[in-house]
This record gives structure tokens, C-alpha cells and sequence, in this order.
């Protein structure tokens, strides 16, 4: 019985291996970094958009940032379970500065009005973000009008309640500016 191997990719949006410097972080599912037999990793330097890690068989949760990546270095989070004398690919995509906005805004505004923040405020913060991201309101129009579409047909409370959400998120972003 042996060690684990995980080879560790950093992909653009197309897929495409990330030439670029950056660093790998494994955690533990508790969100803990990996702390193992001395050694700490918490910053594993990538090569080409590449590292191979070995590590103790387990479960992890692996994020890179990205040194300088369309405005954008943090790339998504895996989980990835390694066994003993096992290897594991990890490809992880590193989203641009634009996808982060567009998938951000709904939960953010979501939380803010449960918080009971002043709407002006949110509205400030909201059309900051979308203009430095360059997403218009007509394309974040479009995006949760989808999502509200996927989730028409479906009963469960939870999702209602969820559409319901979307729904009032929308009615904000198309009343700004």
C-alpha cells in the first residue's frame, strides 16, 4: 500500500492548459489545509499550468489562484478522493473576472436583502461589479431569466422558493439605472 498521486491542471475557459505561474492549495473536506508528514500544502507551485502532488490516500478539496488570469485568479474548487498507490487527475478551470460577476450577483443580492441592506446600497454595489466586469444588465437579464426557466416546471418547496428569489433579483437589476 502506497502513497496517492494527484496531477493537477489549471484549464482556461476553452479547456486550454493555463501557461502561467500560480500556486495549488489541497485541503482537507473540512476545509483544513493538508498538513502531513511535515509538510504543508497550502502553496505548491505550478509549472505550465501543472502540478503533480503526492499525497496520503484521502478525500481533498484542491483550488489554485493564478498569477494575473482576466482579471481573475482564483479558479474553481474539486474535490477529488485518492486512494493508496492511486492517481487522480485534477482539472481545474479558472474562470474570467466576467463569469465570476455574472454567477455572483444573484446570491449576493439574495443574502443582502435577508440582511436587510439598504436596496440603494445593493444597487451601488451590484452596477459597480457589472460595469467593472463589463456584464450588461441586459445579459444578466438573459442569464437569470434562464435559470428562472430551468426551474418553472419543478414542485419542491425549496425550488419555488428559489424561482421566487430569481424572480425578485430580476425585477431589481431590470429596474437599475
Amino acid at each position: 500500500m502506497g502513497f496517492g498521486r494527484l496531477n493537477i491542471w489549471i484549464r482556461d475557459k476553452h479547456c486550454k492548459v493555463f501557461d502561467a505561474r500560480g500556486y495549488v492549495t489541497i485541503k482537507t473536506c473540512d476545509g483544513k489545509v493538508l498538513e502531513w508528514c511535515g509538510e504543508n500544502y497550502r502553496k505548491i507551485w505550478l509549472n505550465c499550468g501543472h502540478a503533480e502532488v503526492k499525497v496520503p490516500p484521502g478525500c481533498y478539496i484542491v483550488r489554485a489562484r493564478v498569477c494575473y488570469h482576466h482579471n481573475n485568479d482564483d479558479t474553481d474548487r474539486a474535490m477529488v478522493i485518492v486512494g493508496c498507490d492511486e492517481d487522480a487527475c485534477v482539472n481545474l478551470i479558472a474562470p474570467t473576472f466576467h463569469q465570476c460577476v455574472r454567477a455572483v450577483v444573484p446570491p449576493f443580492m439574495r443574502i443582502a436583502r435577508e440582511l436587510d441592506m439598504p436596496e440603494k446600497d445593493v444597487e451601488l454595489a451590484v452596477a459597480t461589479l457589472m460595469k467593472a466586469a463589463a456584464v450588461s444588465k441586459d445579459e444578466m437579464d438573459e442569464r437569470i431569466g434562464r435559470r428562472i426557466e430551468d426551474l418553472k416546471d419543478e414542485d419542491e418547496k425549496d425550488v419555488k422558493e428559489h424561482r421566487i428569489v430569481l424572480e425578485e433579483v430580476r425585477g431589481i437589476i431590470k429596474g437599475m439605472w
